[in-house]
C-alpha cells in the first residue's frame, strides 16, 4: 500500500512541476527573472515531449499520464492564453465550418474580455486572499 500511494503522489508531484514548467516555458515576459525562469529551467522529458507534440495536436488524455491535478484543459488554457496556436495549422481545421469557428472565437473574445473587467486584478486578489487568511488565524469574521 505504501509502494502504490508513494507511486500516486510522484505522479501528482510530476504533474504539477509539469504544469509550472509550462508556465515558465511559454512566458513572453522579458524580466530578467522570467528570462532566467524560461532559459535556465531544467524541463522534465515528459514536458519536452508534450511541448514538441502540442505543436501539432492538442492536449488530450494520452498525452498526461497517471493522477494528475491539470489534466488537458488546464494545460491547453495556458497554451492557448499564452498564443501558441496563434499561428498553428492543425490538420483538421478544415473539417470545421469556418462560420462556426469565428462565431466560436468571438463568444471566448467577448467572455475573456468579460472575465478581465470583472475579475479582480492579481495584486487585489493577493492581497484580499492574505487579508482573509489573516482574519481566519485570528478567529475574526
Amino acid at each position: 500500500m505504501a509502494d502504490r500511494f508513494n507511486r500516486s503522489v510522484g505522479e501528482l508531484y510530476d504533474n504539477i512541476v509539469d504544469f509550472i514548467v509550462m508556465h515558465y516555458l511559454t512566458s513572453n515576459r522579458e524580466e530578467p527573472f522570467w528570462l532566467a525562469a524560461r532559459n535556465e529551467i531544467d524541463v522534465p522529458e515528459s514536458m519536452k515531449e508534450n511541448m514538441a507534440l502540442w505543436q501539432h495536436i492538442l492536449p488530450g488524455d494520452a498525452d498526461i499520464s497517471g493522477i494528475n491535478l491539470f489534466g488537458p484543459p488546464s494545460f491547453l488554457s495556458v497554451l492557448y492564453a499564452k498564443g501558441r496556436f496563434d499561428d498553428v495549422t492543425f490538420p483538421l481545421e478544415g473539417s470545421i465550418d469556418k462560420a462556426d469557428w469565428q462565431d466560436y472565437v468571438e463568444r471566448m473574445t467577448k467572455l475573456k474580455a468579460n472575465y478581465a473587467q470583472h475579475l479582480p486584478r492579481h495584486y487585489e486578489f493577493l492581497t484580499d486572499l492574505r487579508n482573509q487568511a489573516a482574519r481566519n488565524l485570528l478567529g475574526v469574521a
